[in-house]
This record gives structure tokens, sequence and C-alpha cells, in this order.
């Protein structure tokens, strides 16, 4: 091999691990580094092990509870079976409750609508527990309100989804839809022959 073709092949080399490094071995450390979007868990329950649900707010108060593996009733604004789909819905949303963030090291509370906060959530297990939440104001993006747990320093961003349906539960109970009756289509009247029309006329009688 010649002196040329070795400096070639040299630069080939060169080139090609070049490329590996850069583009290989710098690239997967840099998608390694890149954070990825995280959420903060709020409440790690049991879904099933929800028996009780209570909201407070300024309009009122709503009270469910189910047996373990039940269908739910309201206790309040009135006594009835409730929307189980809806509120099992809710109930299963809580018992996995996350935030988007969570803000430590908070001394006062006022900024965050939490001082005196107007809507409370209750939740309570199959084994006698119980777990409170405060909501406070929704922050300026909007996207998230402040939510204080029992117990806990922190303050969480919970998403305005889960917040606003739980306060629905006040604003618009969930009662139980009233199954639509089904009106049948009106039948159309079949005239009935006179008679006169029915008769068989008499052969050789005429007019």
């Amino acid at each position: 091999m010649n002196v040329r073709n070795t400096l070639i092949l040299v630069v080939l080399l060169a080139l090609l691990g070049a490329y590996v490094y850069f583009f290989e071995i710098r690239g997967e450390a840099g998608k390694e580094a890149t954070p990825t979007p995280s959420t903060v868990q709020v409440l790690d329950l049991e879904e099933d092990q929800v028996i009780g649900l209570t909201v407070t707010g300024p309009e009122g108060t709503t009270r469910l509870h189910r047996e373990v593996g039940g269908e739910w009733q309201m206790d309040a604004p009135s006594q009835e079976p409730a929307d189980n789909i809806r509120v099992g819905a809710i109930s299963d949303t809580l018992a996995r409750l996350s935030a988007s963030r969570a803000l430590t090291d908070v001394t006062d509370l006022e900024p965050f609508g939490l001082a005196a906060p107007s809507w409370r959530v209750e939740v309570a297990l199959a084994n006698g527990e119980t777990h409170r939440l405060e909501i406070g104001s929704q922050n300026p993006a909007g996207g998230s309100y402040y939510v204080k747990k029992e117990g806990d320093p922190a303050i969480y961003l919970v998403f305005a989804s889960t917040v606003q349906g739980l306060q629905r539960l006040v604003t618009d109970p969930p009662y139980r839809p009233t199954p639509t009756a089904t009106v049948p289509p009106p039948e159309t009247p079949t005239a009935t022959p006179t008679a006169a029309e029915t008769a068989t006329p008499t052969p050789g009688s005429g007019g």
C-alpha cells in the first residue's frame, strides 16, 4: 500500500470516528440529559377502597357514600342514588390525584387563596382513614389550582379540569339521570268499511 492510499484510509477512519462521537455518543448523552415532563403525586389510594366523598364550597355541600364495590348514593343536598358513572370517575381521579408541581417552604398562604379556603374536599376510605384537601385560587396561567393536603406543608398545582370537576359536584349535584321514556309512534287509523260497502248484490236486483 503506497503512502497516498494510507493517508486516504487514515482520513476516512478519522471522519468515521468523529461521526460516531458527535452523532452517536454525544447525541445519546444529550437525550439522557434532556428533562422529561413529570407529575407529583398528591394522593395515592386504592380506588376501590374509596367509600366516601364530601365537597364543600360557597354554594353548599355535596356528600356521597357507597359500600365497597357498590354504587354511589347521595346524602346531601338530597338523599337518593347518584350518577354512579360521573362520581366513580371523579373518585378514581382523586385516588390517584397528581399535580404538575409542588411548592415547598411556603410561609404565607394568602397569595395562594389558602389562608381561608372556600373549597374543601374529604375522601373517606374503607379502613377508616380520611384524607382532606383545601382548594385555593387559580394560578395566573389558569391551568391549575393551588391545593393543600392536610398534614403536608407543600402547596400543589392541581390541574384545573380536576378541580372544576370536584366543584361541579356542588354547583351541579350528580343526580342519577332519569331514563327517557320511549314514546311509540302514533298508529295510522284503518278505515272500517260500512255495511253498505260490504253488502253482496242480490242477482236480478237492480235499479
